[in-house]
């Protein structure tokens, strides 16, 4: 049937759905993503919201005007992080290691050699369904076909919760009527270029005249006539995935970050993913880079920075220190829109060939900040230091100290409970 077969999985409403990993009451209600300001933009909504015309990104107050019982939460990047992470996990541990990370909520997997062992890329991918359900708590949505453009456009056919198989020659025949805007890959001012030719829906565009659409769209143009003619990519990138490094990345769809507070609160989820992946595989790297994407740029130009370290390093605290120090350095003071965290040059942290000399007996962590480090890890942040750090923080006057007040840490931790 297939001379490859590649699965595109995404995650049904992800930042709703994960919002009810840990708010089961919020299942079957109308609920969007924002921080619930009248002016503020809808991130994501429920499709229950969705059939009622709440759709990303509406302004809020426009929404309550359509559904006035519409609950607004605010976004949660720590959870949101910690369960994508999960879901990657699962799958490598499980199906495949052959991933290609394709956004926080989507990935891509080859199974050609393994999906036999269901019978059916069928039934793969709705054992697939079934386990991520049970462990995580989250729909899924998967496309099948013999590319990864065709197994993408395919995820969307069914959701929430589908599966849709294309066989290799039957895009036209299934999506052939849909309008170009509604290609992966095809935003705004490409389609409205598109429609200056004439083009308003894919047969069009596979039947148009490849040397107009190019001179049009240049290398986009190109792009797009290989894949709606279902020669599109189906090489799996897996080089994120395995232990050559470990990283996190956001892309921030609300908004824009401008402030700096706000980018290091991203950049200390991701250090803190980062971290507790590293340390279940018994990890430490010796090597950080650390991404960001400015408004300004355009295409793929992602500023980059990466420091090789004097020691291997695997806690968040020495992991956020550094990923801190690297933003401030290749930050400009414009907003971002997108940012990762990745350690690289790993090794077993019984194996490390860095060895303690007499001068760092003074910095090995005691007991109790072993203890602090888990319990920050598992809280999402941090939220707890030692004595020793808050003296040290206080009188160097680097940061204000913090406080916590018990019902805040009993809090967190009953909603750790809920979705751990």
């Amino acid at each position: 049937m297939f001379m490859k077969v590649i699965l595109h999985l995404d995650l049904d409403s992800y930042f709703v759905s994960a919002q009810r990993t840990i708010q089961p009451e919020l299942i079957g209600k109308p609920v969007v993503i924002t921080d619930g300001l009248k002016r503020s933009i809808i991130t994501a909504s429920s499709y229950e919201a969705k059939k009622r015309g709440v759709k990303v990104p509406m302004p809020f107050y426009e929404a309550k005007k359509i559904l006035p019982n519409l609950i607004a939460i605010k976004p949660n990047f720590a959870l949101y992080t910690v369960l994508s992470t999960k879901l990657f996990e699962l799958l490598s541990n499980k199906i495949t290691q052959k991933i290609q990370v394709a956004s926080i909520d989507e990935c891509y997997l080859d199974v050609t050699d393994i999906y036999q062992k269901w019978e059916t890329p069928f039934k793969m991918a709705k054992y697939i369904q079934k386990i991520v359900m049970q462990e995580l708590k989250l729909p899924i949505s998967i496309g099948i076909s013999n590319n990864k453009f065709v197994a993408k456009m395919s995820t969307q056919i069914n959701k929430p919760f589908g599966i849709t198989i294309t066989k290799p020659g039957d895009f036209k025949e299934k999506f052939g009527k849909w309008p170009t805007n509604k290609i992966h890959g095809v935003g705004g001012p490409t389609n409205d270029k598109l429609k200056s030719i004439g083009i308003e829906n894919i047969e069009q565009l596979i039947n148009a005249d490849e040397s107009k659409v190019i001179d049009l769209l240049g290398v986009v143009g190109k792009e797009l006539i290989k894949n709606v003619n279902e020669k599109g990519s189906d090489t799996i990138d897996s080089s994120m995935n395995d232990l050559k490094g470990i990283g996190n990345s956001m892309t921030f769809m609300d908004k824009d970050r401008y402030k700096r507070k706000e980018i290091l609160e991203i950049i200390s989820h991701l250090s803190n993913m980062v971290a507790i992946r590293m340390n279940n595989r018994n990890l430490s790297g010796s090597v950080i880079s650390v991404s960001i994407k400015g408004i300004n740029n355009t295409g793929k130009s992602v500023v980059r920075k990466q420091e090789t370290l004097i020691r291997p390093i695997k806690t968040f605290d020495e992991i956020f220190k550094e990923a801190t120090y690297l933003f401030d350095e290749i930050w400009d003071g414009k907003g971002v829109k997108f940012a990762s965290v990745r350690m690289t040059k790993l090794e077993n942290i019984f194996n490390n060939s860095y060895q303690t000399s007499i001068f760092d007996i003074k910095n090995e962590k005691t007991k109790t900040s072993k203890i602090i480090d888990v319990l920050n890890s598992k809280l999402g942040e941090k939220t707890l230091i030692s004595l020793e750090e808050a003296e040290k923080t206080f009188n160097k006057k680097q940061h204000q100290s913090r406080f916590v007040e018990n019902d805040r840490i009993v809090k967190r931790y009953k909603d750790l409970k809920k979705y751990k």
